[in-house]
């Protein structure tokens, strides 16, 4: 079935979903979901790597601050042609947007309907979300100059329990972020991750950067989504957004533990490595 449109256009109903669910294609639109992807996760890749930089400075008492994403693109803004950089953020993050919705509505990944996989789906539409707000802000920032705070986890939280049965939702996503992180680290710890890449593109140097990259990377970004699972099931439990915690929150809360400083160098390098698994993901990722 297609709309007639007035001018005699017509616009196949479905046509998006048939496009994104023909990945391994040639189409003008494969192309495009193709471009999307890697260019959201170069500008993750991005984000990650300042993150993971400012962290480590701090602990090696080099100067340095704790950051969450929005404190990455304030970074950005400040280099040359800052306000461009954010543009280009803004439409980059908007490509990873666009992706994880993909993955979370339509399974352009083809991935067998299971009760892992529809959490891991859930996942993806939460990151598409909390990524959306990023590239909005990417894009205010280019707009007016300077990049303002933006909402995050905690309004996200506020919103949830407000609606009916909001504190049980809260939690459910909780338990879908440790299931995440848990996926995640297991994949790292695996080296699963190699087998999306045209690992024939790589040299053995770059193979082995990659894979090292990933096993250390991907754990610790899921050992911080597992905090961050457990601020939203006591934000839950207390019906209190406050209760929420970001990325730069779980590691406030690291560097005030015993041993914090050494905990935090080593998820501090752990970003770095995930920044580097981004870009190795944005040049060798394997669609057919």
């Amino acid at each position: 079935m297609a709309m007639q449109h007035s001018h005699g256009f017509r616009v196949p109903v479905g046509g998006l979903r048939q496009s994104l669910n023909n990945i391994p294609g040639s189409t003008e639109v494969s192309r495009t979901v193709r471009i999307m992807y890697r260019l959201g996760y170069a500008a993750k890749g991005l984000v990650f790597l300042i993150i993971g930089v400012m962290a480590l400075m701090l602990t090696l008492g080099m100067g340095g601050q704790l950051s969450d994403p929005t404190d990455a693109l304030r970074v950005i803004n400040r280099q040359p042609f800052g306000q461009f950089l954010l543009l280009a953020m803004g439409v980059s993050l908007l490509g990873y947007v666009l992706w994880r919705f993909a993955q979370a509505v339509f399974n352009v990944e083809h991935k067998p309907h299971t009760a892992m996989n529809t959490a891991k789906r859930v996942g993806y539409a939460i990151s598409g979300l909390l990524y959306l707000s990023l590239s909005v802000l990417a894009f205010r920032g280019f707009a007016e100059g300077r990049v303002q705070d933006g909402s995050g986890s905690m309004a996200l939280t506020a919103k949830a329990l407000e609606m009916p049965a909001g504190p049980a939702l809260v939690m459910l996503a909780g338990a879908i972020i440790i299931g995440v992180g848990i996926a995640q680290a297991i994949e790292g710890f695996s080296k699963r991750f190699m087998k999306y890449y045209e690992t024939g593109r790589m040299t053995e140097k770059e193979r082995d950067i990659i894979e090292k990259s990933g096993m250390i990377g991907l754990p610790a970004r899921g050992f911080t989504f597992g905090i961050i699972g457990y601020f939203f099931i006591r934000a839950g439990m207390q019906a209190n957004a406050s209760a929420t915690k970001d990325t730069k929150g779980v590691m406030e809360h690291i560097l005030g533990l015993p041993m914090g400083e050494a905990i935090l160098l080593i998820i501090a390098a752990g970003f770095i490595c995930y920044a580097v698994y981004c870009f190795a993901a944005a040049r060798f990722r394997r669609f057919a």
